[in-house]
């Protein structure tokens, strides 16, 4: 079958023959590609309109194309074959002309001869052409190249790449082409420059937290799990799982709950970090005190890093639950990462692969250390710092009315009056 589409008028090369599209491009025909353009504009373009068996149907379009003639064009030409006793009859008409075989039906194996007899009637046959065009399209060019005769003077494909350049929140980056999940929202990444946000927003939400791709919501004292559950809770929890609530001072497991003796800060949903320096499972089978009382942290997998209030930066491995590193920074302030390498701040400076950078405060973006005397670190790549009552994160290009801020298994959870953002963040 010939593909026929509309013309295209924006500056492009194109030829048509009856109505049906032989070539198109950006660029003007090199010679020999005109030569087949010429070839192709001597072929008959019809509108076939058969009635029969559809057994002989595709049959039937080769036979018309062998003598030169192809479907997709604008004159209707119809074809009516009657079928008995093991042999066709056929009536041909065109523009008020026709042509048959009553006299003489023809064996089914002898259709190729009666369709061409009949053919003959109506059209020259010309030579077929040994070559066409494979075009392909993208949203910045249309590009020809000759191909062997395929059946069609034209074939139409969609330029395409294994990998295209998106634009996730504003940032630059390459996805693989095809289906990618980002939120729980299904997309196709098939093109440069796609917007991507990875921001969510929950109307009138006092917190969510993310609960296997999905996130449980609190508004006021209501808090509503994915599956529907609704849990009405005294204080805002500090962290949600499947069947975990965590507070400041209980655990809830399975509905179970038991108090916990110091003040929970954070939890990576398996254990627990406390404000006098305990590292506890949330089933209550271990605990153990890792770190005077914390001043930053960060749970990255089963690894809990510390800065302490003396000072002491460390790596503990809740799983196996042993300190893999631990070094002290008289006056240090704050930790973070670049490259796996740590960037601490201590009074006036920071120390980064052993020199000291002349700086007051800090924030690690994109890999890069930044001087803000207000940045809040969050010690996976973004930090953020609020200014005249926003909320503005370093590394996302991104700033919110907000009046609070959290990480929790890898989202940036922003809460705000007219309700809570979740931004994507890694962890």
């Amino acid at each position: 079958m010939i593909l026929h589409i509309p013309s295209i008028s924006f500056g492009l090369y194109k030829v048509e023959n009856d109505g049906v599209l032989i070539y198109i491009s950006d660029s003007s025909p090199t010679a020999d590609q005109q030569k087949i353009i010429e070839q192709w504009k001597n072929v008959h373009f019809i509108d076939l309109r058969y009635d029969g068996p559809e057994k002989y149907m595709y049959q039937i379009e080769r036979i018309l194309n062998s003598c030169g003639v192809f479907n997709g064009g604008k004159e209707p030409f119809f074809i009516k074959v009657y079928e008995g006793f093991g042999h066709i009859a056929i009536w041909m008409w065109k523009e008020g002309k026709s042509w048959d075989n009553f006299l003489s039906p023809v064996a089914e194996t002898d259709i190729d001869v009666a369709v061409k007899d009949g053919v003959r009637n109506f059209f020259s046959c010309k030579p077929v052409p040994e070559k066409s065009f494979l075009v392909y399209l993208s949203e910045g060019s249309i590009t020809s190249q000759v191909i062997d005769f395929n059946g069609s003077p034209l074939t139409l494909k969609r330029e395409e790449k294994e990998f295209y350049e998106v634009l996730v929140d504003d940032e630059a980056t390459s996805m693989k082409t095809g289906f990618h999940k980002i939120n729980s929202h299904l997309v196709y990444i098939g093109k440069e420059k796609q917007k991507i946000s990875t921001v969510l927003f929950f109307e009138n939400a006092n917190m969510v937290y993310p609960v296997e791709n999905e996130f449980a919501v609190l508004r006021g004292s209501i808090l509503t799990f994915p599956d529907g559950k609704k849990v009405t809770v005294e204080t805002e929890p500090v962290y949600v799982g499947k069947n975990l609530i965590i507070y400041r001072n209980s655990i809830e497991v399975n509905g179970k709950t038991r108090d916990v003796k110091s003040t929970i800060l954070d939890s990576n949903g398996r254990v627990v970090i406390e404000a006098d320096g305990t590292v506890e499972d949330v089933e209550g089978k271990w605990k153990m005190k890792i770190s005077g009382t914390p001043i930053e942290w960060y749970f990255k997998s089963n690894l809990l890093y510390v800065l302490d209030i003396y000072g002491f930066v460390k790596e503990f491995d809740t799983i196996s639950k042993k300190t893999l590193f631990e070094k002290r920074y008289s006056g240090a302030y704050g930790f973070d990462f670049v490259n796996k390498n740590i960037v601490v701040g201590i009074p006036d400076k920071v120390l980064f692969n052993e020199k000291k950078l002349d700086m007051n405060n800090f924030c690690v973006a994109k890999n890069h250390i930044w001087e803000y005397k207000n940045c809040k670190r969050l010690h996976n790549g973004i930090g953020y710092i609020v200014e005249d009552g926003k909320i503005k994160l370093i590394g996302k290009n991104m700033e919110f009315f907000a009046n609070k801020i959290r990480l929790i298994d890898g989202w940036l959870i922003i809460a705000g009056e007219e309700g809570t953002w979740a931004v994507k963040a890694g962890n």
